[in-house]
C-alpha cells in the first residue's frame, strides 16, 4: 500500500501542475513572487510595487523568497515557477502524513484519511498558491514524522528536531509556534530537550537579528491587521458566520460527530490508541491555527476549520464501524469533488496570459503603470506601482496627485476592487482618458480580493455564483486610463 500511496502522490503533484493556472492569481501571488524575482535580477530583498510602504514584506522570512528565487532563476518570472514548490511541498506532506499516521494506527486508515485530505478545498487550493503554508506544513510534518519515529536512546538526533521544527520561523512569523509544539512532544524525553534547543539556536538567531530594528513594525502591524487581536467580540463574529454560513459540510460533521462518539469512547478505553490520537489532534488542528491567523483570521477561512474537524473525525469513526468510516470517506471525498469542480468551473475560462496580453496592447514596454499587486507578472520590469501603495500613501495623509508625480506614473489600470475612494475617482475624472475598457470576455479573471478566496464560500454560494454569470459581467470590470501630460 506504499507504492500505491506513492503513486497517487505522485499522480496528485502532476495533475496540480497541469493545472497550475487554476485559480486566477490571487492578489499576494505576485508581490510575494516580484521579492524573488528582484534577488535574481538585483541581488535585492525588497519590491518595487511598494516603494512607500516597503516594510509590508517583513512578515516573511528569507527562506521562503529564497526558495522561490530557485524556481525563478530556472523557469522566469511567471505563475509557473512561483506555484512550484508549494506542488512538491504539498506532495511531500500528504507522504508524510501517510506516514505518521500508518505509524500511530494502521495503514488503511491512513491511506483512506490523506485521500480524502487530498481532495478537500483546502489542500486543492493551497497546493497551487504561492504562500508559505505550504512550506510549513511541510516542515511541521516532517518534524512530527521525526518525533513520533525517535530513538530515546540517541538524544543527540534531537538537534535536527530542533532545527526543523525552528526552521517555521524564518518562513513566516507565526511559525515560531512549531518550535513550540516540537518542545513540548518533546517533554517526554528530558535529556533531548538540550540538545532540541541547541538545533534551533542557528534559526532563533537569524530570526533575532532579522527583527533587530523592526519591532515597532510586527507589533504595530500586527495590531492593525488583527493578527494579535482575538478578542471575545471577535469569536461571537465568526460563530455567527458560521451558523448563518451553515451548508452541506457543516451539517455533515455534526452528524459524524454522533456517530463518532462510540469510537471515541472505544479510542478512550484502549491507553496507547488514545494517547496517540491526542497527540495526532492537537497537533493536526495546531496546523490549522497556524494557517488561520497568517491569514489574518479572515472569516472565510473559519470554513477549513470544519474541514479539519471533519476529517479527523474519520479516525474515532474507523475505531467504531470501519462501514461507517467507509462509507463517510466516500460521502467525504463526492462532497468535495462536487466542490472542485464547481471550482474549477466558475474559473474555467480565465485566462491570465490573454489578460496580459491585452494590458501590453494598450500599455508601451517600460512605462510606469498603477494597479492592483495581481497585474504585477505583466509588468516584471520593475515600473509597476500596486495601488494597495497608493491607499498606505493617502491614509498617511498623501494625495493622489502627490504619489502619481512622486514616481512618475503614466497609466492606470483601475478596477472594481479599489473603486471606493472619492479621491481617486476625481483624480481619474480631471486628470486621465480613458483608453481601454476589458469586454466581456475577461469577467472571469477577477483578479481583485474576491480572487481565489471568493470560491471558498460554503458551497451552496458557489451554486449561486456559477448561476448569475450576468451579475459578474457587470461587476467585476477593468479600465486602463492614460495620465495627460503634466505641464
Amino acid at each position: 500500500m506504499r507504492q500505491a500511496m506513492l503513486l497517487y502522490v505522485l499522480f496528485y503533484m502532476a495533475l496540480t501542475i497541469v493545472t497550475i493556472d487554476f485559480p486566477p492569481v490571487f492578489i499576494d501571488e505576485p508581490w510575494l513572487g516580484e521579492v524573488s524575482f528582484n534577488l535574481v535580477q538585483n541581488g535585492e530583498l525588497k519590491t518595487t510595487s511598494f516603494p512607500y510602504s516597503q516594510n509590508y514584506m517583513l512578515w516573511l522570512g528569507n527562506l521562503f523568497i529564497l526558495m522561490n528565487a530557485l524556481s525563478v532563476k530556472v523557469f522566469g518570472f511567471n505563475i509557473f515557477a512561483l506555484r512550484l514548490f508549494s506542488v512538491l511541498f504539498f506532495g511531500g506532506s500528504m507522504f508524510l502524513l501517510y506516514s505518521i499516521l500508518k505509524k500511530l494506527f494502521n495503514e488503511m486508515l491512513a491511506f483512506t484519511f490523506v485521500i480524502v485530505f487530498s481532495l478537500s478545498p483546502f489542500t486543492v487550493n493551497m497546493a497551487r498558491m504561492v504562500r508559505p503554508e505550504s512550506f510549513i506544513v511541510f516542515l511541521f510534518l516532517l518534524g512530527l514524522y521525526l518525533v513520533f519515529t525517535f530513538d530515546k536512546s540517541k538524544p543527540k538526533k534531537a538537534m535536527l528536531l530542533g532545527l526543523i521544527f525552528s526552521l517555521p520561523g524564518l518562513i513566516h512569523i507565526v511559525g515560531l509556534f512549531t518550535g513550540v509544539i516540537g518542545f513540548i512532544l518533546l517533554l517526554k524525553h528530558p535529556k533531548a530537550l538540550l540538545y532540541y534547543i541547541l538545533g534551533a539556536v542557528p534559526s532563533g538567531a537569524i530570526f533575532i537579528y532579522k527583527l533587530n530594528g523592526n519591532l515597532e513594525f510586527y507589533v504595530n502591524h500586527g495590531q492593525k491587521t488583527g493578527t494579535f487581536e482575538i478578542s471575545l467580540i471577535k469569536v461571537q463574529k465568526y460563530l455567527a458566520f458560521l451558523y448563518q454560513g451553515f451548508d452541506v459540510t457543516s451539517y455533515l460533521i455534526i452528524f459524524f460527530m454522533l456517530l463518532a462518539i462510540p469510537g471515541i469512547i472505544k479510542i478512550y478505553k484502549q491507553k496507547q490508541i488514545w494517547c496517540n490520537y491526542q497527540i495526532f489532534f492537537i497537533s493536526f488542528m495546531t496546523l490549522a491555527v497556524l494557517i488561520f491567523v497568517i491569514f489574518n483570521l479572515s472569516r472565510l477561512y473559519l470554513v477549513y476549520f470544519l474541514l479539519f474537524l471533519l476529517v479527523l473525525l474519520l479516525v474515532p469513526l474507523y475505531q467504531y464501524k470501519k462501514s461507517v468510516f467507509l462509507t463517510a470517506s466516500l460521502t467525504l471525498s463526492l462532497l468535495f469533488i462536487y466542490q472542485n469542480v464547481l471550482w474549477f468551473n466558475y474559473f474555467k475560462t480565465a485566462d491570465y496570459g490573454l489578460y496580459e496580453q491585452e494590458l501590453r496592447k494598450v500599455i508601451p514596454q517600460n512605462s510606469s503603470v498603477l494597479g492592483k499587486i495581481n497585474y504585477k507578472l505583466s509588468f516584471p520590469d520593475g515600473k509597476y506601482f500596486a495601488s494597495e501603495d497608493l491607499i498606505y500613501f493617502i491614509e498617511d495623509g498623501g494625495s493622489v496627485k502627490e504619489y502619481i508625480d512622486r514616481y512618475n506614473i503614466g497609466y492606470i489600470v483601475y478596477d472594481y476592487a479599489w473603486d471606493y475612494q472619492n479621491e481617486i475617482r476625481n483624480y481619474l475624472a480631471n486628470n486621465t482618458q480613458l483608453i481601454y475598457a476589458f469586454n466581456e470576455k475577461f469577467y472571469s479573471n477577477r483578479l481583485g480580493p474576491t480572487g481565489s478566496m471568493h470560491i471558498w464560500l460554503p458551497y451552496y454560494n458557489l451554486i449561486e455564483v456559477s448561476s448569475s454569470n450576468q451579475m459578474d459581467k457587470a461587476m467585476y470590470w477593468t479600465k486602463v486610463y492614460k495620465i495627460n501630460k503634466r505641464i
